[in-house]
Protein backbone atom coordinates (compact mmCIF):
# COMPACT_ATOMS: atom_id res chain seq x y z
CA UNK A 1 0.00 0.00 0.00
CA UNK A 2 2.85 2.34 0.91
CA UNK A 3 4.62 1.52 -2.41
CA UNK A 4 1.46 2.22 -4.40
CA UNK A 5 1.02 5.57 -2.64
CA UNK A 6 4.59 6.63 -3.59
CA UNK A 7 4.01 5.70 -7.21
CA UNK A 8 0.80 7.74 -7.19
CA UNK A 9 2.66 10.81 -5.88
CA UNK A 10 5.32 10.43 -8.63
CA UNK A 11 2.59 10.14 -11.25
CA UNK A 12 0.94 13.35 -10.02
CA UNK A 13 4.30 15.12 -10.12
CA UNK A 14 4.85 14.04 -13.74
CA UNK A 15 1.38 15.29 -14.66
CA UNK A 16 2.14 18.63 -13.02
CA UNK A 17 5.42 19.03 -14.90
CA UNK A 18 3.79 18.33 -18.24
CA UNK A 19 0.76 20.54 -17.69
CA UNK A 20 2.78 23.63 -16.78
CA UNK A 21 5.33 23.32 -19.57
CA UNK A 22 4.57 25.97 -22.20
CA UNK A 23 6.09 24.32 -25.27
CA UNK A 24 3.47 25.49 -27.79
CA UNK A 25 4.16 24.77 -31.44
CA UNK A 26 2.21 26.82 -33.92
CA UNK A 27 2.81 27.92 -37.47
CA UNK A 28 2.85 31.12 -39.45
CA UNK A 29 2.54 31.02 -43.25
CA UNK A 30 2.99 27.24 -43.61
CA UNK A 31 2.96 23.91 -41.80
CA UNK A 32 6.53 23.94 -40.53
CA UNK A 33 6.96 22.34 -37.13
CA UNK A 34 9.78 23.16 -34.77
CA UNK A 35 10.48 21.92 -31.26
CA UNK A 36 12.81 23.26 -28.60
CA UNK A 37 14.72 20.70 -26.59
CA UNK A 38 14.28 20.12 -23.72
CA UNK A 39 10.55 20.26 -24.31
CA UNK A 40 7.52 19.70 -22.13
CA UNK A 41 9.69 20.06 -19.04
CA UNK A 42 9.93 22.55 -16.20
CA UNK A 43 13.30 22.68 -14.48
CA UNK A 44 13.36 23.94 -10.89
CA UNK A 45 16.58 25.35 -9.48
CA UNK A 46 17.52 27.76 -6.69
CA UNK A 47 20.73 28.79 -8.50
CA UNK A 48 21.68 29.62 -12.13
CA UNK A 49 21.59 26.60 -14.42
CA UNK A 50 22.72 26.04 -18.00
CA UNK A 51 20.25 24.53 -20.47
CA UNK A 52 21.10 23.36 -23.98
CA UNK A 53 18.43 24.57 -26.40
CA UNK A 54 18.11 23.02 -29.81
CA UNK A 55 15.83 23.41 -32.86
CA UNK A 56 14.70 20.22 -34.53
CA UNK A 57 14.88 20.06 -37.49
CA UNK A 58 17.63 22.65 -37.90
CA UNK A 59 16.37 25.83 -39.57
CA UNK A 60 17.91 27.72 -42.48
CA UNK A 61 17.85 30.85 -40.31
CA UNK A 62 16.53 31.55 -36.82
CA UNK A 63 16.24 34.22 -34.16
CA UNK A 64 15.74 33.81 -30.40
CA UNK A 65 14.21 36.36 -28.03
CA UNK A 66 15.10 37.53 -25.53
CA UNK A 67 18.85 37.28 -26.07
CA UNK A 68 19.44 37.57 -22.31
CA UNK A 69 21.31 34.53 -21.02
CA UNK A 70 21.87 33.03 -24.47
CA UNK A 71 25.31 32.20 -25.82
CA UNK A 72 24.10 33.29 -29.30
CA UNK A 73 20.60 34.34 -30.38
CA UNK A 74 20.98 33.48 -34.10
CA UNK A 75 22.19 29.86 -33.97
CA UNK A 76 19.93 26.78 -33.73
CA UNK A 77 21.52 25.41 -30.55
CA UNK A 78 22.45 28.14 -28.05
CA UNK A 79 23.15 27.52 -24.37
CA UNK A 80 20.77 29.35 -22.03
CA UNK A 81 21.94 30.37 -18.56
CA UNK A 82 18.73 30.60 -16.53
CA UNK A 83 18.52 32.05 -13.02
CA UNK A 84 14.82 32.95 -12.86
CA UNK A 85 11.59 32.26 -14.71
CA UNK A 86 12.41 32.77 -18.40
CA UNK A 87 10.45 32.28 -21.61
CA UNK A 88 12.46 31.89 -24.81
CA UNK A 89 10.79 32.30 -28.19
CA UNK A 90 12.43 31.24 -31.45
CA UNK A 91 11.37 32.17 -34.98
CA UNK A 92 12.65 29.62 -37.45
CA UNK A 93 12.64 29.88 -41.23
CA UNK A 94 12.67 26.91 -43.59
CA UNK A 95 13.00 26.96 -47.37
CA UNK A 96 10.47 24.93 -49.33
CA UNK A 97 12.47 22.75 -51.75
CA UNK A 98 10.60 23.64 -54.95
CA UNK A 99 12.11 26.45 -57.07
CA UNK A 100 9.40 28.63 -58.62
CA UNK A 101 11.67 29.94 -61.39
CA UNK A 102 11.33 27.60 -64.38
CA UNK A 103 14.73 26.42 -65.64
CA UNK A 104 16.51 28.71 -63.21
CA UNK A 105 19.38 26.21 -63.15
CA UNK A 106 19.58 26.21 -67.01
CA UNK A 107 19.66 22.42 -67.14
CA UNK A 108 16.96 22.55 -69.85
CA UNK A 109 19.14 24.82 -71.97
CA UNK A 110 18.03 27.98 -73.74
CA UNK A 111 14.36 27.93 -72.79
CA UNK A 112 11.88 29.21 -70.21
CA UNK A 113 13.13 32.79 -69.83
CA UNK A 114 13.15 36.15 -71.61
CA UNK A 115 16.35 38.06 -72.43
CA UNK A 116 17.48 41.23 -74.19
CA UNK A 117 20.85 39.63 -74.94
CA UNK A 118 21.65 37.63 -78.09
CA UNK A 119 22.09 33.86 -78.04
CA UNK A 120 25.61 33.20 -79.38
CA UNK A 121 25.93 30.65 -82.20
CA UNK A 122 29.03 31.43 -84.31
CA UNK A 123 31.77 34.02 -84.64
CA UNK A 124 33.30 36.05 -81.85
CA UNK A 125 31.62 36.15 -78.46
CA UNK A 126 30.92 39.89 -78.20
CA UNK A 127 29.07 42.45 -76.09
CA UNK A 128 25.52 41.38 -75.29
CA UNK A 129 26.02 37.70 -76.20
CA UNK A 130 25.08 34.79 -73.96
CA UNK A 131 25.33 31.02 -74.15
CA UNK A 132 24.18 28.09 -72.01
CA UNK A 133 27.10 25.70 -71.43
CA UNK A 134 28.84 23.49 -68.89
CA UNK A 135 32.28 25.05 -69.52
CA UNK A 136 32.81 28.73 -70.34
CA UNK A 137 36.24 28.00 -71.78
CA UNK A 138 34.64 26.20 -74.74
CA UNK A 139 33.07 29.53 -75.75
CA UNK A 140 36.21 31.62 -75.37
CA UNK A 141 39.74 30.61 -74.39
CA UNK A 142 39.84 33.87 -72.44
CA UNK A 143 37.24 32.51 -69.99
CA UNK A 144 38.09 30.38 -66.99
CA UNK A 145 36.78 26.77 -67.30
CA UNK A 146 34.48 27.05 -64.30
CA UNK A 147 32.38 24.04 -63.29
CA UNK A 148 29.17 24.25 -61.28
CA UNK A 149 27.86 20.71 -61.55
CA UNK A 150 25.86 21.25 -64.74
CA UNK A 151 24.80 23.91 -67.21
CA UNK A 152 24.98 27.64 -66.56
CA UNK A 153 24.58 30.93 -68.46
CA UNK A 154 27.73 32.64 -69.78
CA UNK A 155 27.50 36.35 -70.67
CA UNK A 156 29.53 39.17 -72.16
CA UNK A 157 28.14 42.32 -70.53
CA UNK A 158 26.31 44.46 -73.05
CA UNK A 159 27.49 47.80 -71.69
CA UNK A 160 23.99 49.32 -71.90
CA UNK A 161 22.23 50.26 -68.64
CA UNK A 162 18.95 48.57 -67.62
CA UNK A 163 19.25 45.80 -70.24
CA UNK A 164 18.13 42.53 -68.69
CA UNK A 165 19.72 39.21 -69.54
CA UNK A 166 17.20 37.15 -67.60
CA UNK A 167 13.50 37.64 -66.90
CA UNK A 168 10.83 35.22 -65.73
CA UNK A 169 7.34 35.63 -64.25
CA UNK A 170 6.05 33.17 -61.66
CA UNK A 171 2.94 32.78 -59.54
CA UNK A 172 3.27 33.57 -55.83
CA UNK A 173 1.02 33.59 -52.79
CA UNK A 174 0.02 36.92 -51.23
CA UNK A 175 1.38 37.86 -47.80
CA UNK A 176 4.10 35.26 -48.00
CA UNK A 177 7.85 35.38 -47.45
CA UNK A 178 10.18 34.14 -50.20
CA UNK A 179 13.93 33.86 -50.63
CA UNK A 180 15.52 34.93 -53.90
CA UNK A 181 19.05 33.75 -54.64
CA UNK A 182 21.44 33.53 -57.59
CA UNK A 183 25.00 32.29 -58.11
CA UNK A 184 27.51 34.18 -60.23
CA UNK A 185 31.21 34.13 -61.11
CA UNK A 186 33.67 36.42 -62.93
CA UNK A 187 35.29 34.64 -65.87
CA UNK A 188 38.56 36.57 -66.30
CA UNK A 189 41.76 34.50 -66.22
CA UNK A 190 43.89 37.39 -64.98
CA UNK A 191 43.51 40.00 -62.26
CA UNK A 192 41.57 43.00 -63.56
CA UNK A 193 40.68 46.34 -62.03
CA UNK A 194 37.25 46.81 -60.41
CA UNK A 195 36.16 48.82 -63.45
CA UNK A 196 35.77 45.50 -65.30
CA UNK A 197 33.78 43.72 -62.60
CA UNK A 198 30.15 42.85 -63.41
CA UNK A 199 27.67 44.86 -61.35
CA UNK A 200 24.51 42.82 -61.08
CA UNK A 201 21.13 44.17 -60.02
CA UNK A 202 18.16 41.97 -59.12
CA UNK A 203 14.51 42.99 -59.32
CA UNK A 204 11.13 41.53 -58.45
CA UNK A 205 8.20 43.48 -59.92
CA UNK A 206 10.67 46.32 -60.65
CA UNK A 207 11.64 46.56 -56.97
CA UNK A 208 15.41 46.27 -56.58
CA UNK A 209 16.50 43.62 -54.10
CA UNK A 210 19.31 44.98 -51.99
CA UNK A 211 22.21 46.94 -53.46
CA UNK A 212 24.44 46.37 -56.47
CA UNK A 213 26.08 42.93 -56.38
CA UNK A 214 29.67 43.43 -57.55
CA UNK A 215 31.31 40.21 -58.82
CA UNK A 216 35.13 40.41 -58.40
CA UNK A 217 37.88 37.93 -59.33
CA UNK A 218 36.91 34.71 -57.60
CA UNK A 219 38.91 32.12 -59.59
CA UNK A 220 35.82 29.98 -60.21
CA UNK A 221 34.57 30.26 -56.63
CA UNK A 222 30.86 30.88 -57.22
CA UNK A 223 29.41 33.83 -55.34
CA UNK A 224 25.85 33.62 -53.92
CA UNK A 225 23.46 36.54 -53.48
CA UNK A 226 20.41 36.07 -51.20
CA UNK A 227 17.46 38.30 -50.39
CA UNK A 228 14.22 37.76 -48.50
CA UNK A 229 11.22 39.17 -50.38
CA UNK A 230 7.70 39.61 -48.98
CA UNK A 231 4.95 39.25 -51.58
CA UNK A 232 2.40 41.59 -49.97
CA UNK A 233 -0.66 41.75 -52.23
CA UNK A 234 1.18 40.36 -55.26
CA UNK A 235 0.03 37.13 -56.91
CA UNK A 236 2.81 37.12 -59.52
CA UNK A 237 6.51 37.95 -59.32
CA UNK A 238 8.54 39.06 -62.33
CA UNK A 239 12.20 38.26 -61.65
CA UNK A 240 14.67 40.35 -63.65
CA UNK A 241 18.48 40.47 -63.62
CA UNK A 242 20.63 43.16 -65.26
CA UNK A 243 24.33 43.98 -65.44
CA UNK A 244 24.85 47.61 -64.46
CA UNK A 245 28.48 47.80 -65.66
CA UNK A 246 28.65 49.92 -68.83
CA UNK A 247 32.28 48.97 -69.55
CA UNK A 248 32.40 46.86 -72.70
CA UNK A 249 35.84 45.41 -71.98
CA UNK A 250 36.11 42.59 -69.48
CA UNK A 251 32.72 42.37 -67.76
CA UNK A 252 32.46 38.65 -68.66
CA UNK A 253 30.62 36.48 -66.18
CA UNK A 254 28.33 33.51 -65.62
CA UNK A 255 25.15 33.00 -63.59
CA UNK A 256 23.45 29.87 -62.35
CA UNK A 257 20.71 28.65 -60.01
CA UNK A 258 18.36 31.63 -60.13
CA UNK A 259 15.96 30.60 -57.38
CA UNK A 260 12.78 31.89 -55.79
CA UNK A 261 11.64 29.67 -52.95
CA UNK A 262 8.84 30.01 -50.46
CA UNK A 263 9.82 30.34 -46.82
CA UNK A 264 7.71 28.86 -44.08
CA UNK A 265 8.02 30.31 -40.62
CA UNK A 266 7.55 28.40 -37.40
CA UNK A 267 7.56 29.78 -33.86
CA UNK A 268 8.14 27.85 -30.66
CA UNK A 269 8.33 28.94 -27.04
CA UNK A 270 9.40 27.37 -23.79
CA UNK A 271 9.36 28.50 -20.17
CA UNK A 272 12.03 27.54 -17.67
CA UNK A 273 11.51 28.16 -13.97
Amino acid sequence: MKKAFCLFIIYLLLISIHSYALNDVYTNIDTCLVNILPGDTIIYSNSPIQIQLNISPEADTCHWTPSTGLSNDTIPNPIATVNNTTQYIVESYYLIDSNLVYNGDFELGNTGFLTQYTNWTTGGFIFGNYKITTNANTISTGFTPCDNGGKYMVLDGIGTPNTYFFQSTVNVEPNTLYEFSVQSVFLAFTELSPAYYPRLKYYINNQQLGGVDVIPNYNCNWHTFKYKWYSGTNTTATVKVVDDNTDGSGNDFAVDNILLKKICKATDRNIFV
